[in-house]
């Protein structure tokens, strides 16, 4: 297994995988090459069911998943992010930034996202544009692999049109999902066929997890609803809420942060990659629609952990399992992310004043007062990601 480490080399790369393709699979192969690991974006992930964007983003993120794990990379090595398109690419670049954990390079073939994130440079990270484009048809635009398909279920076309650029685990992902059948109906205007979704084995937990809280070994506060959903299903969906928020006093860490202090202390504690997925979600102002968001957004589930009244009002009046959650109590009152959060500031504001840096003494004080309340993965990995700057910072700000 991969040895997670606090503050690893990232490449960064995004596509709209509208399918994943052999040119996708080679650039991965390349920046792992070069970096112990890599953060792969899913863009326009809020587009689904239309010409050449016929699969949502979660419907990606379980596809890229099964191919690259076919093709031998080690999920413990690489993280799947839905990026969502705006209109503004300023926001769009800092917002990226945000969704996704630290990473140095950002590899890309697309001038247009090369020239964005040169500008903002600045930053901290480095551009590298590659010259090797995809397959490109009528007006210099990428093959439509999707009508290729339609094409094939027509009769005008043979499967090694496409297999030479989608590798055939794809095809037969896509086949096995009904996403074959929806080109059908979308392309070719036929009837949609009854497909049977066999990846559906899988335990939605959704939060917002500032921060992710609970003893892994000692099945407590968040970590023990991982433990629960893993006894339920194959895989856990990590949905990571208020994906767009930081910075302040209810939601300090970035979505980027959260999930790296996720992946961490799981794999810390010898939860496989392969077993779990941490997707930010951005929240909107209603509920039943945020629902359905989140739907899109990750990979089919079956059975979801409720953490609260509306979460579990909303997935019981569907065909979900749900299962509740019920509270560890620990001393002092039980876990949860306010009280932890409660805690660092206390340490911060007794042992250092506005002015100060934050040093092994406070981190001290921190861990005493953290004590049965995260795991101690979660302890190593909070400095390095610029938790404790966070909350100093908080503490002090109106001063």
């Amino acid at each position: 297994m991969y040895e997670p480490k606090l503050s690893p080399s990232r490449g960064f790369m995004i596509e709209k995988f509208q399918p994943i393709t052999r040119y996708d699979i080679n650039l991965a192969r390349r920046i792992l090459a070069k970096n112990d690991e890599l953060v792969i974006g899913i863009g326009n992930a809020g587009h689904s069911h239309d010409f050449r964007q016929v699969m949502t983003a979660g419907e990606r993120i379980g596809l890229i998943d099964f191919v690259l794990k076919e093709e031998g990379l080690n999920p413990n090595r690489y993280t799947l992010i839905p990026i969502e398109d705006m209109a503004e690419n300023y926001r769009w670049v800092a917002e990226t930034r945000m969704l996704t954990p630290r990473w140095q390079k950002v590899y890309t073939r697309n001038f247009k996202n090369a020239s964005m994130f040169e500008s903002y440079e600045s930053m901290g990270y480095e551009t590298v544009t590659l010259n090797k484009q995809k397959p490109r048809g009528n007006n210099r635009e990428e093959c439509d692999y999707f009508a290729v398909i339609a094409d094939i279920i027509n009769g005008k076309a043979k499967w090694k049109d496409v297999e030479r650029f989608v590798p055939e685990s794809a095809l037969h992902y896509m086949n096995e999902t009904g996403i074959i059948s929806r080109i059908d109906v979308i392309y070719n205007r036929n009837q949609p066929r009854i497909i049977g979704n066999t990846t559906r084995d899988k335990t939605l937990f959704l939060g917002g997890f500032q921060p992710f809280t609970g003893v892994y070994k000692d099945t407590s506060g968040h970590a023990s609803m991982v433990k629960k959903g893993l006894e339920h299903s194959s895989q856990v969906v990590i949905a990571i809420g208020s994906g767009q928020h930081s910075d302040s006093e209810y939601d300090p860490l970035t979505a980027g942060q959260r999930i790296e202090i996720i992946r961490y202390v799981l794999q810390k504690n010898g939860v496989d990659a392969s077993k779990f997925y941490t997707i930010p979600i951005k929240n909107i102002d209603a509920n039943f629609p945020f629902g359905n968001k989140v739907m899109t957004m990750c990979p089919a589930f079956d059975t979801v952990i409720a953490g609260n009244d509306w979460t579990k009002r909303y997935y019981s009046d569907g065909n979900f399992n749900v299962i509740g959650v019920e509270r560890a109590p620990v001393k002092g009152g039980v876990i949860s992310g306010t009280r932890v959060r409660k805690n660092v500031r206390k340490a911060i504001r007794d042992t250092i004043g506005k002015e100060d840096k934050i040093e092994e003494k406070t981190i001290r004080a921190i861990a005493e007062n953290l004590d049965s309340l995260v795991d101690p993965a979660a302890l190593e990995i909070f400095p390095q990601i610029g938790f404790y700057d966070i909350m100093h910072f908080l503490e002090f700000a109106k001063e």
